[in-house]
């Protein structure tokens, strides 16, 4: 039997987006499928209401280990001096979600000659393919890793600018991957103080960008590095959003919203802000998930 650890970063204004992820997951599951949940919290309150309503098999207060936070972001260094006094420390922003994915890439992988698939899965994303357990297992006995991508140049957030994330690997919105290669290794850490120049075309073929353009050292920007390093191959999901024209699910006029296709079907869908915005109650969300079970009701 398969195992898949489904690790999610969990704050206190995304519990409901959690416990919806949960559902989404199990019910579109085979009935094979064999699902432990990992919540990584970054702050005291998620952490207090994981534990108390039972919704993981493991909650892990990424606030309070260090070991995780994202070094040289002035307020990480703020809430190490919160722990050494005997302060809460609370998680934040891209720096809140980098720690709870490296410690979600620690917690990952197995033992035994199956060590099972770990995926990582912001809590505002909506899984839309039925037996995804039997579609993972297909793909990653062939690929390293599959996830979501980052929009290409020109798009409706990444512009037009020299600045861009890259584009030739999976980002940690949503991914899953083997536990054949040494993912617990991989450093999500931000720089996003300092974007990374593209000199050589070395670098422009690593990251998909152009000499002269310059990389924005977002959460996850070492993923193709670690890749390459393991000769370790990625299925990437085609990302599209509404205003494309493209999208099956997201049938609404909001481009905030993203949509990830697999060979021209929809595989995952996600809201985004989920740390700022009410779940279902505001614009940015209701039509969201609105669309996305439409479509569900159709599977």
């Amino acid at each position: 039997m398969t195992v898949f650890r489904l690790h999610c970063v969990v704050c206190d204004n995304s519990i409901d987006y959690f416990k919806y992820l949960l559902a989404n997951y199990r019910s579109l599951a085979s009935p094979a499928a064999h699902i432990e949940v990992i919540a990584h919290c970054t702050d005291d309150r998620s952490y207090k209401i994981v534990q108390e309503q039972h919704l993981a098999d493991r909650a892990i207060d990424v606030h309070r280990r260090p070991e995780f936070y994202v070094y040289g972001n002035r307020h990480d260094v703020i809430n190490r001096l919160k722990l050494l006094v005997g302060g809460t420390p609370k998680l934040g922003g891209s720096s809140g979600h980098a720690a709870g994915l490296n410690s979600a890439f620690k917690a990952s992988g197995g033992k035994g000659n199956d060590g099972g698939i770990d995926i990582i899965a912001d809590t505002d994303t909506v899984i839309v393919v039925k037996d995804w357990d039997v579609a993972l297992t297909k793909i990653l006995g062939e690929y390293a890793i599959i996830g979501t991508s980052y929009e290409e140049k020109g798009g409706a957030t990444s512009g037009h600018g020299l600045v861009q994330t890259y584009k030739t690997s999976p980002n940690l919105t949503w991914v899953a991957f083997s536990s054949r290669y040494p993912f617990q290794q991989v450093d999500a850490s931000h720089i996003l103080w300092r974007n990374m120049p593209i000199t050589t075309q070395a670098q422009a073929d690593l990251y998909g960008l152009k000499i002269g353009e310059e990389l924005l050292r977002d959460v996850g920007w070492k993923i193709p590095q670690f890749l390459k390093e393991h000769n370790a191959t990625s299925c990437i999901l085609t990302h599209t959003n509404p205003e494309s024209g493209k999208c099956k699910v997201l049938q609404i006029s909001n481009s905030y919203n993203e949509e990830f296709q697999l060979g021209g079907v929809p595989f995952i869908v996600h809201q985004r802000g989920s740390r700022k915005h009410a779940f279902k109650s505001e614009p940015l969300s209701a039509p969201f998930y609105a669309a996305a079970e439409k479509y569900l009701g159709g599977l």
